[in-house]
């Protein structure tokens, strides 16, 4: 079985909301005439049900609209408005959101039509399923020859009304009452914190735009036209960059299309961006949906403190389909593909190709440009309903750019025989957490705000004390030339030991949206040689066990380094890097301190923001990239 849809848990403690109804003018009717029509205002109520109570656990989720009109034009508002609304919650990081995928796999599993003509009963039903506590429902009909369209929000739980929205405009502005009725039904729900809604105005607009594009998409898409649904994908995504169902099923288009394919152009192309948008149609495919993983079955190790541990093995390749895509592009533009060898045939030794898009330096540059975003590769776990359970991703390891990054601004290298063999580590996991697990999904998400950061300073403990005898530096003077060399090739040593994971437990206390992580190690080595006088102690836990386990161990092993590549007598490398005098030296502890002591104290940092990850997305849907396996409570694979 396979998992889709990129999925984060992320649950804040809500108060309940306090919704004014805003009273609205009264609509004339449309025997006004044409032209009274065409100057009449939309009109919008919001009104929160007396005594409704949020759920504190808040997960979203919006069925289909029922289309009451029977009117051609305004079949998109079915689909557009689950759309336009679940692109507006997503916007807001306090808010979880059923993604409309999950949502078809569940009426498909219960056998119900996707007219939106659902009792509230079996909508509730729906909703628990999909993992939601809050649904909106709605509806879409003329009245009085004027648009009119409805939305309620219900309980799951409780099967009880939360609140009702309605907006009502005239025909020949379908956009601006859609756009309103977004806008009152955000306003029903809390919203955690500050958030700006963008259903008016030019970001409203676009809004509208985007839905009515993704809609028109898919219904292409349905029909066979791969192409040009690609096109109104694009033309949705530059309406409204952020809007989910676009950027999924432009994801999905550019996975299944030929490289001859991508790199049509069309009218809608033409206006949009034409160039840029193939270099974007390539770079999609080579890093959205060009990644091939392999999970095995996970392994479980209980904890002192009754927390479990899942050990996951998990292997990486650049997809040969995706390579073959972009080769066949590339032949097409008149670029270049130089491929390295090793001279075995393992294929695994033709460990690069230097890429050259195309014969135009513009468009190499834009390639080139596009790559360089900095791309995470992430491991879910996720539960029976598709909802997050935890993340992982290995900072140093884990990144896209293992397998393609711009070697400068005409080239690109591409590692198609490289194969990672890497291993997933879940720590702290609760054992009803363990089982839940149902699967585990590989996404590939942009992370240009991402950092790790490594702060040493060295310090003489002594400093201030009376003069106990012991080898240090007088006040005022520095500290000797060896202490600097010695510092410094440990600081290089620190950076390669640590590699910091990169977890989430969403779906629980304590999350931090920007996943900000801070831990302080401890050493004292000898002043006069490369080793350890007390070995690495946490001084400043970051909350994170398994960040703080890999910071001690990082000392650790960089401390061994240390002492296993400097001299004793403190002399530097040579250019080469290599050790100019004396054996290595293993590294010690000693319980005197003749030869006087340094302190160290290490700050491992980790900012790190996944982006999109509020969205719950669907189980058991087929897709290549990315397969997952069952997974039983005890961790070991289900048939």
């Amino acid at each position: 079985m396979k998992i889709v849809g990129p999925a984060l848990v992320f649950v804040a403690a809500l108060s309940q909301v306090s919704c004014t109804a805003r009273s609205a003018p009264p609509v004339p009717s449309a025997s006004g005439g044409e032209s009274k029509v065409q100057s009449v205002a939309v009109s919008s109520t919001a009104m929160a049900s007396a005594g409704a109570r949020f759920p504190s656990s808040l997960v979203l989720s919006v069925l289909y609209f029922e289309d009451r009109t029977r009117v051609p034009d305004l079949a998109w508002l079915r689909k557009g408005m689950v759309d336009m609304l679940v692109a507006e919650f997503a916007r807001n990081p306090s808010l979880v959101v059923v993604q409309r995928e999950r949502l078809e796999e569940v009426f498909r599993e219960q056998a119900f039509q996707l007219s939106g003509r659902v009792a509230d009963d079996s909508a509730v039903r729906v909703g628990r399923m999909a993992g939601a506590t809050v649904l909106v429902t709605g509806s879409v009909s003329v009245v009085d020859g004027f648009l009119r369209i409805d939305a309620q929000l219900l309980g799951v739980e409780q099967g009880t009304i939360l609140g009702t929205a309605s907006a009502q405009g005239p025909m020949n502005d379908v956009s601006s009452t859609a756009r309103h009725l977004v806008e009152k039904v955000v306003e029903l729900v809390p919203s955690g914190g500050a958030h700006r809604v963008v259903a008016e105005g030019e970001a409203g607009r676009g809004l509208v735009q985007a839905a009515k594009a993704n809609d028109a998409g898919e219904q292409l898409s349905r029909e066979g036209k791969m192409f040009q649904a690609l096109e109104e994908f694009e033309r949705a995504m530059a309406a409204d960059p952020s809007h989910p169902a676009a950027k999924a099923n432009y994801s999905k288009t550019v996975k299944n299309l030929s490289g001859a394919d991508l790199l049509k152009t069309g009218p809608a192309g033409v206006s949009i961006g034409g160039d840029r948008l193939v270099v974007g149609r390539l770079v999609e495919r080579l890093t959205g949906a060009g990644l091939d993983a392999d999970i095995a079955p996970a392994k479980s190790e209980l904890a002192a403190d009754g927390s479990v541990t899942l050990r996951m093995p998990v292997r990486f390749r650049l997809a040969a389909s995706a390579v073959e895509a972009v080769a066949e592009s590339v032949q097409t533009l008149g670029g270049t593909i130089r491929r390295k060898s090793g001279g075995q045939s393992d294929a695994a030794d033709e460990a690069a190709m230097d890429v050259q898009l195309s014969a135009r330096p513009d468009l190499n540059r834009e390639f080139a440009k596009q790559l360089a975003v900095p791309r995470r590769i992430y491991l879910r776990l996720l539960s029976t309903d598709g909802r997050t359970i935890a993340i992982y991703s290995n900072w140093q390891k884990w990144q896209l750019a293992t397998w393609v990054a711009p070697l400068d601004e005409q080239r690109v290298q591409i590692n198609n025989g490289l194969v990672l063999a890497s291993e997933a580590v879940f720590a702290g996991l609760t054992p009803e957490q363990v089982a839940g697990v149902r699967g585990a999904k590989v996404t590939v998400d942009a992370v240009p705000r991402e950092r790790a950061t490594l702060r040493l300073e060295v310090s003489d403990p002594d400093e201030g004390k009376p003069d106990s005898g012991r080898n240090r530096p007088r006040p005022g003077s520095s500290a000797p030339e060896s202490d600097v060399v010695n510092v410094q090739v440990l600081r290089g040593e620190l950076e390669q030991a640590w590699s910091p994971p990169v977890t989430e437990r969403g779906w629980g206390r304590g999350y931090l949206p920007s996943n900000e992580r801070t831990a302080v190690v401890t050493a004292m080595v000898d002043r006069g040689s490369p080793s350890l006088l007390e070995g690495p102690r946490l001084a400043k836990p970051s909350g994170d066990a398994e960040f703080d386990r890999v910071a001690v161990a990082s000392v650790r092993q960089a401390a061994q380094r240390w002492a296993a590549t400097s001299p004793a007598d403190g002399s530097a490398r040579s250019k080469e890097g290599t050790v100019q005098a004396t054996q290595p030296q293993p590294p010690e502890t000693k319980s005197g301190r003749e030869q006087g002591t340094l302190k160290l104290r290490i700050q491992f940092r980790l900012i790190k923001d996944v982006p999109a990850l509020n969205m719950i997305g669907a189980v058991g849907l087929s897709e290549r990239q990315g397969a997952s396996r069952p997974l039983s409570s005890s961790g070991e694979s289900s048939p």
